[in-house]
C-alpha cells in the first residue's frame, strides 16, 4: 500500500496472489505517480475495487498512472461493481498492454468520470470494451490469445507466452516499447505490414529471429 506524495516504479516485476478490500496486487492513496512497466499481475483479488490495482490520485488530474507492456490477467473481485483496474481522479495511460480473463465485473472502472482522464497510445489489446482504449492500433473485445498457464522459471519469475496465433505479436508502439522484456530478454522490433516497426504486446516478448 502506497500513501502520501511519493511516486513509483515498478519494472519487470510479477504482482500475484494477494488480495486487500481495495486493491488486491497495488493499492496507492494520493501518491504523484505509479508506473508499471513490463510486469505480469494476475490473480490477485479483492473484496470490494481493483482486483489488480487500485489507484486514488491526489484529487486533481496531475496524479499519473502508467501503464507499459504489461499482462493483466486471472484476478478476481468479489463486488459486483470492482474492476481489475480502479482508477480515480488521475491522468492514467495505456501503452501495448494486454488486459484479459478477469473474474472481475469490468476490466476497469472508476467512480466519477469527470475525476478521470484516459490516454491510450496504442498497441493494446483488451477482451471488453471497458478500458476507454481508442487508439487506432488498439484491439478490444479481443482474445489475445495467451498460454492457458503460467510459465515459472523461478519464484520471482514466472509469466503468460503468447500463442504462435496471438495478435499481440508485433503489434506494440514501437516509440514506446522497452529495450527489454520482463524476463530481461532483448525485445525484437520487426517491420510490420505498415511499414511501422513494432514489438509485442504484454510483457514478454515472444522470440524471433533478429531483424537483418
Amino acid at each position: 500500500f502506497l500513501d502520501g506524495g511519493t511516486s513509483l516504479l515498478v519494472n519487470q516485476s510479477l504482482i500475484s496472489k494477494n488480495s486487500s478490500v481495495h486493491g488486491g496486487g497495488v493499492a496507492s492513496n494520493f501518491i504523484k505517480s505509479l508506473s508499471v512497466v513490463n510486469s505480469t499481475l494476475n490473480q490477485n483479488q479483492s473484496r470490494s475495487r481493483g482486483a489488480g490495482v487500485y489507484f486514488n490520485g491526489s484529487g486533481t488530474l496531475q496524479s499519473h498512472l502508467k501503464f507499459v507492456n504489461c499482462t493483466i490477467t486471472k484476478n478476481i473481485t468479489d463486488s459486483q461493481l470492482g474492476g481489475v483496474i480502479q482508477q480515480d481522479y488521475s491522468t492514467v495511460r495505456y501503452i501495448n498492454n494486454i488486459i484479459t480473463n478477469n473474474d472481475t465485473a469490468k476490466n476497469c472502472t472508476f467512480q466519477n468520470p469527470l475525476s478521470l482522464k484516459i490516454i491510450s497510445l496504442g498497441g493494446n489489446i483488451s477482451d471488453r470494451s471497458d478500458c476507454e482504449l481508442d487508439h487506432n492500433t488498439d484491439l478490444n473485445n479481443t482474445d489475445p490469445r495467451l498460454s492457458p498457464s503460467l510459465t515459472t522459471e523461478s519464484p520471482l519469475l514466472s509469466y503468460y507466452t503468447l500463442e504462435a496465433s496471438s495478435p499481440a505479436i508485433n503489434h506494440g508502439n514501437v516509440l514506446y516499447c522497452p529495450i527489454f522484456d520482463q524476463r530481461n530478454q532483448k525485445r525484437y522490433s520487426v517491420i510490420s505490414e505498415s511499414g511501422d516497426l513494432n514489438c509485442d504486446s504484454g510483457s514478454v516478448e515472444q522470440q524471433k529471429s533478429v531483424p537483418q
